[in-house]
């Protein structure tokens, strides 16, 4: 047991005098507590990892008021990444382990290691068929704040506990500071007074800098691209949206359409037999009727200028037994008033695609699309087109021209996309793969969006590329290091046991990798390849830009944890990069925050 002296110098005003006295006090501080380690049962150890401590193991107190001193990487976002059951215990090597199940059944664990509790080892995740049982700590039952909590005890020193607290604090404090806002600033700077300052600059000591240090990151997040940049018109245009995609009530392959008849309203009828294309394999069957329409309202509305022209397009096919004829196009206002009319014929059996313009003779903020067949029998269609002919740059399948010109004013000196968590996607069959985002509009894969909702991918990568040129801007694509989003909770192809579903999946199975690597490389090839020699420069020729993109850097990973998975896989496609492509510069990752573990082994890692 310590003792220490604590003085206190005690000022006081006697006949206008002052007088000071020194009080000393001696108290007690003990060499060793227990430490109490638990997740809270309140929450199922969302919270992560806490401490209390007791100085005779009856008494408990908890430290830094239940701050988190280690939370679980595994799951999806928010409510899914749990603690249970945590088990700490310092090793006869001197440092301490933790292992807790990820999943009720106990299956499945998640471990970290530390030399000092403080900072900790990135987690690994392991399948465990036999409970692990603690060996250097002893479970315990405690009340803690009228709270009942399981855990687990062991003596450590008491300058331990004094460590935990003072780190909990500067957290605490660090976390004050980061949450600070401008609004603020006339409470916190209230008592400033202004100053007058002189600097001189010393020529001889500039430095030259990168002309590219300001950019912007642009990720298909709440309808970034498809409903925002992206200047289509009509929503789910080629009937593709899917109850997988997000958690909309009738989020399906009718969603934004209606057929409208005399009677009212009725769903839409959706075929798959001999579709468009394998990619787009749903379509849309309307049976013709006197007074019978398909209707589309966009993205809450369509948006119509007077006397703005208006592409339109559909594909269409009359089933036997059917006869062609026109099919009416209109654009309506919220009150049915007809603001623009247009015809296309339909007459072939097999799909075919049939345009027209329309030209808006009002500015409405929330339009509708109307389709009505004047034709006999039943009508096949697919992706129905509403463009505006004014885009940015005018380009076709372009970019609305409003939005894309404030990003343009900005000059920003590169452009990151297609994404962040978009782009390494929720599960391993979920990552974006480029290629599916190129060539025909009918020929696209759709990719169901990590935030929940669906990408035609009508903004693909060939588009992306366009913009940066536009805009005088380095084009940044990223790609993922061969694993997921480190919040997935998407089971994947190849997923095996519990371990498959959720957090770091196990990355893209290594037997998939050299294909993978090799998307790579093409990737980098339809940006720079030559349009007659090269396989993939030449489809991007074919796309309407025989000149290379000039590509000088690519992303490989997005804020992932640095697992040894990740590290196998990312080494992988950067080795084959920097062997074929040496002139492009890699740009990597170091974990999804700015400090702890994955952030200081990623930066370990990263000189390799």
């Amino acid at each position: 047991m310590k003792k220490t002296l604590l003085s206190l110098a005690i000022a006081s005003l006697a006949a206008g005098q002052p007088v000071c006295a020194t009080v000393e006090k001696i108290y007690n501080e003990p060499d060793s507590v227990y430490l109490f380690s638990y997740a809270h049962p309140k929450d199922e150890g969302r919270s992560g990892l806490k401490f209390a401590w007791s100085p005779d193991g009856d008494k408990w107190l908890s430290v830094s008021d239940g701050f988190a001193y280690l939370k679980c990487d595994f799951g999806r976002w928010g409510s899914e990444k749990r603690m249970i059951k945590p088990l700490l215990e310092k090793a006869e090597d001197g440092r301490w382990y933790c292992r807790w199940q990820l999943t009720p059944s106990g299956k499945v664990w998640g471990t970290s290691c530390s030399s000092d509790l403080l900072k900790w080892s990135p987690q690994q995740y392991v399948n465990a068929a036999e409970p692990v049982v603690p060996r250097l700590a002893t479970a315990r039952q405690i009340v803690l704040n009228k709270d009942t909590l399981n855990g687990y005890i062991q003596k450590v020193p008491y300058t331990d506990i004094e460590q935990l607290i003072r780190f909990a604090e500067h957290k605490k404090y660090r976390d004050i500071q980061n949450n600070e806002r401008a609004e603020q600033d006339a409470v916190r700077f209230a008592g400033l007074m202004p100053v007058t300052a002189t600097i001189k600059v010393d020529a001889g000591q500039v430095k030259p800098i990168s002309e590219h240090l300001v950019g912007i990151f642009f990720e298909d997040i709440n309808y970034a691209a498809d409903g925002g940049l992206y200047a289509e018109l009509i929503q789910n245009r080629d009937f593709e949206y899917s109850v997988k995609d997000g958690s909309r009530e009738g989020w399906d392959n009718g969603y934004a359409w209606s057929v409208r008849q005399l009677e009212g309203a009725s769903t839409v009828t959706i075929a798959s037999e001999n579709p468009l294309h394998e990619n787009n394999p749903h379509y849309a069957v309307l049976q013709v009727k006197p007074g019978v329409t398909l209707q589309n309202d966009g993205f809450d509305g369509i948006s119509l200028k007077k006397g703005e022209r208006y592409d339109f397009s559909l594909f269409a096919r009359l089933p036997e037994n059917s006869k062609g004829g026109k099919i009416l196009v209109r654009l309506l206002d919220q009150a049915g008033k007809e603001v623009a009319q247009s015809a296309v014929h339909v007459s072939s059996k097999e799909w075919k695609q049939q345009r027209t313009v329309l030209i808006a003779n009002a500015d409405v903020h929330a339009a509708v699309l109307s389709l009505e067949p004047k034709l006999t029998g039943t009508v096949h269609l697919d992706m129905i087109s509403l463009f505006p002919q004014n885009t940015f740059k005018g380009r076709k399948n372009g970019l609305r021209a409003d939005l894309a010109q404030t990003l343009a004013d900005l000059h920003p000196r590169f452009v990151r996309f297609p994404g962040g968590c978009v782009a390494h996607g929720d599960g391993v069959d979920n990552i974006y793969d480029w290629k599916g985002s190129i060539g025909a509009l009918e020929e696209r894969k759709p990719l169901r969006n990590l935030w929940g909702y669906h990408q035609t991918r009508g903004l693909g990568y060939h588009e992306y590329f366009l913009f940066c040129e536009d805009m005088g801007a380095e084009p940044v694509p990223v790609v993922a290091a061969g694993v997921p989003c480190q919040n997935s909770g998407t089971c994947s192809h190849h997923s095996v046991g519990e371990l498959g579903c959720g957090g770091q999946q196990g990355g893209i199975p290594m037997e998939e990798m050299p294909q993978y690597v090799q998307d790579v490389l093409d990737l980098i090839e339809y940006a720079n390849g030559d349009a007659k020699k090269t396989v993939w420069g030449k489809k991007r020729a074919q796309a309407g830009h025989p000149r290379p993109f000039n590509l000088k850097y690519i992303g490989i990973g997005n804020e992932d944890l640095i697992t040894d998975i990740f590290e196998e896989r990312f080494t992988m496609i950067f080795n084959a990069v920097k062997e074929k492509y040496p002139e492009v510069t890699v740009i990597g990752t170091v974990g999804p925050f700015y400090e702890g573990s994955d952030y200081e082994e990623g930066w370990k890692f990263a000189p390799r």
